[in-house]
């Protein structure tokens, strides 16, 4: 950093030795074109709906989907606030659609809570009723560290 002639900070350790001015906590932000939100918001829809249907798949591969989608919060400059946004859709997808794949629900019923009962009886039922206890498994695993990951970003922001 250094001072220029007129008395405001800079940055000069760009890559072409440019002067920016530093902005300040204070300094307010222009808001962003409508296109550029728009897009930023379809792209978490869509981030979102694959990140809910991987979770409904089970399995180590959803680990790695959520863990990934998790370190968003280290490379990216607004990366918890990003994190935080992807999970709530996340976890709003799962609310909506389940945690199982063709599960079969009636329209009154809730699949979040269906789902859930679909696992715990498979569970209880050592696999002979509803799911594998195999797939079962896979499901209780992935949602405990889902669940997880939700209670540790919450805890981070206070």
């Amino acid at each position: 950093q250094a001072k220029s002639s007129s008395s405001v900070e800079v940055d000069v350790s760009n890559d072409r030795g440019e002067e920016k001015p530093i902005r300040k906590p204070s300094d307010k932000l222009e808001p962003l074109p409508v296109p550029v939100v728009s897009r930023y918001d379809l792209i978490v829809k869509l981030y979102s709906s694959l990140l809910g249907h991987s979770i409904r798949q089970g399995g180590d591969n959803s680990f790695q989907s959520v863990e990934q989608a998790a370190s968003l919060q280290r490379v990216c400059v607004n990366g918890h606030e990003t994190f935080l946004v992807l999970l709530s859709h996340v976890l709003a997808e799962l609310i909506e659609h389940g945690t199982i794949e063709n599960a079969e629900t009636s329209e009154d019923s809730d699949p979040l809570k269906n789902s859930a009962m679909i696992v715990t009886k498979a569970i209880v039922s050592n696999g002979s009723n509803g799911l594998s206890m195999a797939s079962a498994v896979k499901q209780w695993r992935c949602l405990r560290h889902l669940s997880a990951v939700t209670v540790a970003v919450i805890t981070t922001s206070g």
